[in-house]
């Protein structure tokens, strides 16, 4: 299997999760209330912080999607958000 193939193949399937998330503003609209939420409730401190970043992370991403952003550009955001959780984490 070469490696233009797989390629083709990885794209397609980004393409599939992409399709199901479009137009999902609803998603979106849930996603920054508990964002929110979480906000106010938690403090900003400890694992509470990792859980605020990924609710902000998921939320930025999916926001991204129904708006029909490049895909590039989502791909830089994804890899953004998850090196945003690690250094929450760490």
């Amino acid at each position: 299997m070469d490696s233009a193939s797989r390629r083709a193949r990885r794209r397609e399937r980004w393409i599939l999760r992409a399709e199901r998330a479009r137009d999902a503003f609803g998603l979106v609209f849930v996603l920054v209330l508990i964002t929110y939420a979480l906000a106010s409730l938690l403090e900003n401190h400890g694992w509470t912080s990792v859980v605020l970043t990924i609710a902000t992370s998921a939320t930025s991403v999916v926001a991204l999607v129904s708006a029909h952003a490049r895909h590039k550009f989502v791909r830089v955001t994804v890899l953004l958000a998850a090196l945003t959780v690690l250094l929450a984490a760490i």
